[in-house]
């Protein structure tokens, strides 16, 4: 059962926010608002004409119904805007990583490209696939071709090249092709019983085809 909804902010009584208010025969100006108390319809009445009333007094009063007035809009819609303001939300995050996508794509077709002629020698291409997934390099590599590899504790974002990329593909071994491996979250189609000759034939393609 859901909670009964409250106030979420105290709020005085009309006496204590206007002390010099009289007395009003059918009104009590001495109720207060406490964070956390349940919301009550009956905390929204308008004083009576009084020519006692100032322009002071009738202006905190109003300050103070429109406090109250806030807090029961919270209860009634605050719920359905907030997710609305929420899936607007998402929806920017969705449309910001879209185009992070686009333009690590178009910035890799002109590297491929280049790398094409070029060859062993290449650029990095951008990160397009996120995450990464420790298990590749693990599945397809020894114990020995995985010492001192380490998953960093957030993967690189999309967009990203490695840091410190070797250039010369025709120098990669086994770990060096287990750390792109890891930082790209992709095997490049590697499986466990490839050499490192071929480990490095299917890196390259990687870098270099479309």
């Amino acid at each position: 059962m859901a909670a009964a909804p409250t106030y979420p902010f105290a709020i005085p009584s009309l006496s204590q926010t206007v002390p010099a208010l009289p007395v009003f025969h059918n009104l009590d100006t001495n109720v207060a608002i406490n964070a956390g108390d349940p919301i009550d319809p009956a905390q929204t009445p308008y004083a009576p004409e009084n020519p006692v009333v100032t322009l002071d007094m009738v202006e905190r009063a109003e300050l103070r119904l429109l406090a109250i007035r806030q807090a029961h809009a919270g209860v009634a819609y605050g719920p359905g805007i907030m997710d609305g303001i929420a899936a607007i939300q998402r929806d920017i995050n969705t449309i910001k990583d879209d185009l992070k996508l686009n333009n690590a794509l178009a910035l890799n077709h002109a590297v491929i490209g280049r790398n094409q002629l070029n060859q062993p020698i290449v650029e990095p291409l951008r990160k397009t696939t996120p995450g990464h997934k420790f298990n590749h390099p693990i599945t397809i590599t020894t114990g020995a071709d995985r010492q001192g590899l380490q998953q960093p504790p957030q993967p690189a974002a999309i967009g990203d090249v490695p840091v410190n990329f070797k250039q010369d593909l025709s120098t990669y071994n086994r770990k060096d092709i287990a750390e792109m491996i890891l930082f790209y979250n992709i095997d490049f189609g590697i499986i466990l019983n490839d050499n490192v000759s071929q480990r490095r034939d299917k890196l390259t393609r990687f870098f270099t085809e479309y």
